[in-house]
């Protein structure tokens, strides 16, 4: 089936199959552009998830006469576009961690060129760049090429041949010369790498998790930016997370190497004491056996010595073997608390991600309701997504902060919503943590070294003296 037949079956049927199929289709292309733009990784993920989104929101409007890879390619840019935006803003309070992009290509030429091919691209007009992105970027043969564009195979030639051009002039004005030939294999080789694993499911997850919110409100948009904002940080927390286990496993491992080194020093001071029973054993040997008394004392005298080294080393042997005991308790202690930091990040994200869905059915709520928030986790269950059910976190285990208007309120960013009744605690023993819910929708997991939340929960309050 090709791509407007995917799309109607989608449509019509709301066929998740279909709309996978499609996804599976076109996602490295998506993701490769949106990642050249944005230089993250992480960013690129998020932008490809909202580039599907707005696929499977336009699948009905979407004439049968445009190219759903360069529709993709474009949307994906403006989408690339308002992350970089969004993310300028965010710099200076939010915590983003910035992955260098691996050069996949070995040819030089696309080494040259792949820093300006996005800005080259959006040169282009949308034909020569859908004849582009189908030839170069998808391997399409001629015949196909022009069956999309709906003109000859001399035709689609031509009109390559002039893009191929275009994108050669627009390279050596920017002081990278390249011919056509070499311009197209290194497009061909190196411009589209492969998705990371999973993501294709990630991104067909978020298309349909977020299907429900997208047909029933017109604020979506905003709504879906601060959730894709989160969703950014939650993978900057993660990736916090993660750098601190690498330092808790180059620790593990500086641990044991230590252990190695004290269970060889035991070893050559075992074989030491036994070289030196052995050499005791041999010398009471002769002294016995040899009739000279002023040579059986020497011999005795070496006997004595050989005792007290024997003494010696015994006494380093006890202190080697607690030195080892140390040793693995210290790696036992490191390895329980990585274990305990990995699991609380679990459930940090788990609660962020549950706390974000009651977020949204409150707003929906509102908007429904003259602009009155929920009193009740009741009033709102009907907006909970069921896929956001869990048998782990449950309504009674949060409270509501707020029941007015939410037009009342000033600062929604800063205004809490609902929290967690009962707080956390953070491991190694750091204080505690809970789960907040703000009136514009995003959630935050805030930290008390002390256990008390009282005086930053009040200037997060509606009505409070901090609230503008």
């Amino acid at each position: 089936m090709n791509d407007h037949a995917l799309l109607r079956e989608y449509a019509d049927a709301g066929s998740q199959t279909a709309f996978g199929q499609l996804v599976e289709r076109h996602v490295a292309l998506v993701y490769s552009a949106a990642r050249r733009r944005l230089g993250d990784a992480h960013l690129a993920e998020d932008a490809t998830q909202q580039v599907f989104l707005r696929l499977a929101r336009k699948a009905r409007d979407l004439p049968p006469s445009v190219i759903v890879s360069g529709w993709l390619y474009r949307t994906g840019g403006l989408v690339a576009s308002e992350i970089a935006r969004h993310e300028q803003r965010r710099r200076e309070r939010e915590t983003r961690a910035a992955q260098a992009m691996n050069d996949t290509a070995t040819d030089a030429t696309w080494r040259e060129i792949e820093p300006l091919l996005e800005e080259a691209m959006d040169h282009l007009g949308n034909t020569d760049r859908d004849a582009v992105i189908l030839r170069y970027f998808e391997n399409k043969s001629l015949r196909e090429v022009g069956t999309a564009l709906d003109v000859t195979d001399d035709a689609a030639q031509k009109r390559l041949s002039r893009a191929l051009e275009k994108l050669r002039a627009f390279l050596a004005r920017r002081g990278k010369t390249v011919a056509g030939g070499a311009l197209a294999g290194a497009i061909t080789t190196g411009a589209i790498q492969a998705a990371p694993a999973g993501l294709t499911q990630s991104v067909a997850t978020f298309v349909f998790s977020s299907a429900a919110v997208a047909a029933t409100t017109s604020t979506l948009g905003s709504l879906m930016t601060l959730v894709s904002a989160k969703t950014i940080v939650t993978g900057a927390v993660a990736i916090g997370a993660a750098t601190a286990l690498v330092f808790q496993h180059v620790e593990i491992n500086r641990l044991r190497t230590d252990q190695e080194s004290a269970l060889n020093r035991v070893r050559a001071a075992e074989q030491s004491a036994e070289t030196a029973q052995q050499s005791l054993a041999a010398a009471t040997t002769a002294a016995q056996n040899d009739p000279r008394l002023a040579e059986l004392a020497r011999l005795r005298g070496e006997v004595a010595g050989l005792r007290r080294r024997e003494v010696e080393l015994t006494a380093n042997n006890a202190q080697l073997a607690k030195a080892v005991q140390r040793s693995t308790d210290a790696r036992q202690q490191a390895e329980q608390l990585t274990a305990e930091q990995e699991e609380a990040r679990t459930k940090a994200i788990a609660r962020m991600n549950y706390t974000k869905q009651w977020a949204l059915a409150f707003i929906m709520f509102a908007e429904d309701h003259g602009g009155r928030m929920p009193k009740t986790f009741q009033e709102a269950s009907a907006y909970f997504p069921q896929n956001g059910q869990t048998s782990d976190l449950k309504p009674e285990q949060f409270e509501i902060m707020y029941q007015g208007s939410r037009d009342a309120i000033k600062n929604p960013a800063q205004t809490i919503l609902v929290r967690e009744i009962q707080p956390l605690a953070s491991p190694g023993g750091s204080g505690l943590n809970r789960a907040y819910v703000f009136a514009d929708g995003h959630s935050e997991i805030h930290q008390a070294v002390d256990g008390n939340f009282t005086a930053w929960e009040n200037e997060h309050l509606a009505g409070s003296p901090g609230q503008p």
